[in-house]
């Protein structure tokens, strides 16, 4: 009993001293000048925000460059067929009115606007007035749209059309010549001599021409190589529009070429195996030619070839042979006046001599497989062999060769005559004369 009245006192005691503890925590925190700075704070801010948004002064603002929005797709003038040329980005400025908290840069910005391109009457080529519509992509709100700084786009509207032109080099320069002084140009050469446009059928219906532009700021000296702009050309003056090229990079080479004096000269087939320049007693009319040499080649040519002579045709005594003005590609006669080059060939200082060539020394080239060529004669009677004395007289049939080569006739078996060369193998000066034919049989192996 007596433990029970003394646990009594204690509990009131303690529970005294909590509340009071309790109190004096509550004043504390009240009490504390900071604590009171801060709740203020945040009450006033409070008190600030529900002020702005409810009591906020009504403000205008305008935001600059709204993309206005041109949408083709199940439009009018989609069904037309009809496509936009030219211009097809626009901006325009809104302006808007609503409270200011509303108008700043964080809460209304140019994507929060949407301006539309109306093309409800859009239903003939050619330039057409376009309405603009504003309104706000997420609903605005109390904001209000109040003006545009233009009410109205301008779009060029038409069919889509390519066509495929050929093309005309044409080169730019300043006045002065093509190519440096000593050297002529030649006809530009395009890397492609067509080019494809696409644009407005309008304006595809009025080109006539078509040039590939270059420009040269000095003379060139040699071949070059230069990129072109495209430019198409109607009947009058005005410039064509929309117009693209859906080829791929196209250049221009101008072909320059050194004017040089050449000698005239000839070459030669089934030369004789010791000839050599001197060989033969030669002249020529003219004896040189104004020419113009690609200038890549310019320090390597030294003559001009005006034909080629083949020794089999060149019998004992003067052989003369005319050859008309052939320019080529790397090489063009300047001399307009030259209707014929003229080379004179004197044997008379050579020796001839007749063989009997053993068909032992025949061999055919190109024999079909599984065939086989075989002469049906022993000799090639009257073969005419020209050459210097010595070599002739050193010489014997035994030396002498005839070949044949398949690949340019039809070869079937049994007996066919077949044209031969004939060629002295040793180094001599000798050739034969004249054109040989040999019977052979032709026979599986």
């Amino acid at each position: 009993m007596k433990n029970n009245a003394s646990s009594k006192p204690k509990t009131e005691k303690t529970e005294q001293k909590r509340k009071t503890k309790k109190r004096f925590s509550l004043d504390s925190f009240f009490g504390d000048s900071r604590v009171v700075l801060i709740i203020s704070f945040i009450l006033s801010l409070f008190l600030w925000i529900v002020v702005s948004m409810y009591a906020s002064p009504v403000d205008v603002r305008e935001i600059k460059n709204v993309k206005v929005t041109l949408n083709l797709e199940d439009s009018l003038p989609a069904k037309l067929n009809l496509a936009i040329f030219g211009e097809k980005e626009f901006y325009v400025d809104v302006t808007v009115r609503g409270k200011r908290y509303q108008l700043s840069d964080s809460a209304l910005a140019a994507e929060n606007l949407q301006v539309i391109a109306q093309m409800n009457y859009v239903d003939k080529a050619g330039i057409n007035t376009l309405p603009l519509k504003a309104s706000f992509a997420n609903g605005g709100g109390s904001l209000e749209i109040i003006s545009l700084s233009r009410t109205e786009i301008d779009v060029y509207f038409d069919t889509l059309k390519t066509q495929q032109y050929t093309l005309e080099p044409q080169i730019i320069h300043d006045g002065f010549e093509i190519a440096a002084e000593g050297f002529i140009s030649e006809t530009p050469i395009l890397s492609s001599s067509v080019v494809e446009l696409s644009g407005p059928a309008t304006e595809i219906n009025k080109i006539k021409d078509v040039y590939a532009k270059t420009t040269l700021k000095e003379p060139l000296s040699t071949n070059s190589t230069l990129p072109v702009t495209i430019e198409p050309k109607g009947e009058g003056s005005e410039p064509l529009k929309y117009i693209e090229s859906s080829s791929g990079d196209i250049t221009m080479t101008i072909p320059i070429k050194k004017i040089m004096t050449l000698p005239t000269t000839v070459s030669f087939i089934n030369a004789p195996l010791a000839y050599s320049e001197g060989f033969l007693d030669m002249s020529f009319e003219p004896k040189q030619v104004k020419a113009a040499v690609s200038a890549e080649l310019a320090d390597t040519v030294d003559s001009f070839p005006i034909g080629i002579i083949d020794f089999s045709t060149l019998s004992l005594g003067v052989n003369v042979r005319e050859f008309p003005p052939v320019s080529s590609a790397p090489i063009t006669i300047l001399d307009d006046s030259i209707k014929s080059f003229r080379v004179a060939i004197d044997t008379s200082k050579m020796k001839e001599a007749v063989f009997d060539i053993p068909l032992t020394n025949f061999s055919a080239a190109n024999v079909p497989e599984g065939k086989k060529v075989t002469p049906m004669d022993g000799t090639l009677k009257e073969v005419r062999i020209i050459g210097l004395e010595q070599d002739i007289a050193s010489l014997n049939a035994d030396g002498i060769y005839v070949e044949t080569d398949l690949s340019s006739q039809p070869v079937t078996d049994g007996i066919i005559t077949v044209p031969v060369k004939i060629f002295v193998k040793s180094n001599t000066s000798c050739w034969a004369y004249g054109e040989y034919k040999v019977r052979v049989r032709v026979s599986a192996k």
